[in-house]
């Protein structure tokens, strides 16, 4: 499934500054190594697809970022779906809040 632009229309090329590509691969790098299981998977995705839409002479500048995250340190498992929580705080707020507030319950579920 895509998107299909009516003729005539185009889309810029996504494009990037040497340092803001450094902040997306260290970004990316910080969250593969601190975050969990699901974030970090997503950040590889996140990183080929980057790399797939990038110019070939840009490759380097994420292959070869010499920034790196230092390993996570030991911890415990998590208590709590990390997946869960972040899915409930990405609901839409229920008729019975006000506008922008969420009751997110222990279970990552929102009232």
């Amino acid at each position: 499934m895509g998107y299909l632009l009516r003729p005539g229309f185009l889309l810029p090329p996504l494009m990037f500054s040497d340092e803001e590509l450094e902040a997306l691969v260290l970004g990316l790098r910080l969250v593969t190594e601190h975050g969990d299981g699901g974030l970090g998977r997503a950040c590889v995705d996140v990183a080929a697809k980057l790399r797939a839409v990038l110019p070939r002479d840009l490759h380097s500048l994420v292959d070869d970022v010499s920034l790196l995250a230092g390993p996570a340190r030991e911890r415990p498992p998590d208590g709590v779906d990390l997946a869960l929580v972040r899915r409930g705080a990405r609901a839409r707020p229920s008729p019975s809040h006000g506008p922008g507030e969420r009751l997110l319950t222990e279970t990552g579920s929102t009232l």
